[in-house]
């Protein structure tokens, strides 16, 4: 790209002033550098832009620091790029728009990319007046679930040049609550590809004599129902299967889930890792990967076992429904189970369902429908023999962090031509 001067962010402000032949400077905002699949993708997001685009600068400004701070400095800064961590001590700190307004001030971003609610919200009241072009980032629905966030979007749209959904259904759900004023359009997260040793499967057959290995990967939270997971388990043990199952990840539900699998007599076929920073092991020990979260903006935990070519049942819900092609890179699991009131309290948004085309409330897969689905793989694995290579074939081709960079790169550069002809 070649223009200077313009501020890019997840709910943000235009561009007013342009320099043809000089190097784009992007700033990218995020709440914090703490545990999050936001918090990596953006890290690895803008390494990758950094070798796509090497004429412009690049940097991450998190409003909070975290366990993902020395990673972010140590990518970011190799790539030649800059991590700024600022000190936002409450949900109402105004010292510190008033350090961020000093970084903008001595950075001079010409781009100003902020991602999900928390960081959009203070990226565009801190940068007020309006003074860059703004793209707001969209990979949760959390605006949607409260009146006031949906007040607060709507009116924060109208200082927003671009909204960027991670998916359609994502955008759906958007749609259908908040009329955004602001022009909107979806860019898939992607994958950084290379930091995965991938060893190619090039079979779906199951070894007979050791037990069927499955894997559930992600934030442990009562949104991601892995109740559900133990519960399907547990009745392919009743029925003689040979499973056994590992769960990656940690968070608030996780004392409840260990208590379960305790009730359900699994303590012996389930293996809680917690929390890890190295997981490609765990992903090619792994013979089956598990979504069945009740909603999922997009989920990159499924998009890396699809690269390591595991065989993966996803719930019907968000995201998944456009990774997963059923029965031909993997499986999707109805959603048809209504929600206990205490699952999910409070209000909740309608969310996308693709085996019925529609938004509805919130649904959970039925555990006894993933047993038979899982039995049913089982028993007729060589009818998909071809199943984990389109899989890794859907990643590499639709969902890698260099397609989803160049996309990235094509938009900042339109938006700034189309500034730059207004100012004409």
């Amino acid at each position: 790209m070649i223009i200077r001067n313009a501020v890019v962010c997840v709910f943000g402000f235009a561009v007013l002033y342009y320099d043809v032949g000089v190097s784009v400077k992007i700033l990218f905002c995020i709440s914090t550098l703490g545990i999050g699949g936001v918090e990596r993708h953006v890290i690895d997001q803008v390494s990758v832009l950094a070798q796509l685009s090497a004429d412009d600068e690049f940097a991450i400004c998190a409003f909070k620091g975290g366990s993902f701070a020395s990673e972010a400095a140590r990518k970011i800064e190799g790539a030649g790029g800059r991590v700024f961590i600022l000190n936002r001590k409450g949900r109402f700190d105004l010292g510190f728009i008033k350090q961020f307004r000093s970084l903008v001030k001595e950075y001079q971003p010409d781009i100003v990319h902020s991602y999900n609610f928390g960081a959009s919200f203070w990226t565009r009241i801190g940068l007020s007046p309006k003074k860059a072009i703004i793209i707001c980032h969209h990979g949760g629905i959390s605006p949607v679930g409260k009146w006031y966030g949906r007040l607060i979007e709507k009116w924060l749209s109208y200082r927003t040049d671009l909204c960027v959904f991670n998916s359609h259904a994502t955008r759906r759900v958007f749609d259908n609550a908040i009329a955004l004023m602001s022009t909107r359009m979806v860019i898939h997260n992607g994958l950084d590809i290379d930091a995965f040793s991938v060893v190619r499967r090039e079979s779906t057959e199951l070894a007979c004599n050791k037990p069927l290995e499955l894997l559930s990967l992600g934030r442990v939270s009562p949104i991601k129902a892995c109740h559900i997971q133990l519960l399907a388990l547990h009745e392919l043990k009743k029925r003689g299967r040979n499973v056994r199952m590992t769960i990656v990840g940690d968070g608030e539900s996780l004392p409840e889930l260990k208590l379960l699998a305790e009730s359900l007599g699994l303590i012996s076929e389930v293996s809680f890792e917690g929390f890890q920073t190295e997981t490609g092991a765990y992903y090619r020990r792994a013979d089956i990967f598990l979504v069945t979260s009740y909603h999922e903006t997009f989920c990159l935990s499924l998009c890396e076992a699809m690269l390591h070519g595991l065989v993966c049942f996803a719930a019907d819900s968000g995201g998944p429904t456009e990774i997963i092609s059923h029965g031909k890179n993997g499986f999707l699991v109805p959603c048809e189970d209504k929600l206990a009131p205490d699952i999910m309290p409070g209000w909740r948004p309608l969310v996308y369902h693709g085996f019925r085309g529609k938004l509805e409330r919130p649904l959970a897969v039925n555990p006894f429908r993933l047993a038979d689905q899982i039995e049913d793989f089982m028993d007729n694995c060589q009818k998909f023999s071809m199943l984990r290579n389109e899989a890794n074939r859907t990643v590499m081709q639709n969902f890698s962090m260099e397609c989803h960079c160049r996309k990235l790169l094509d938009v900042y550069s339109k938006l700034i031509t189309d500034e730059g002809k207004k100012a004409e």
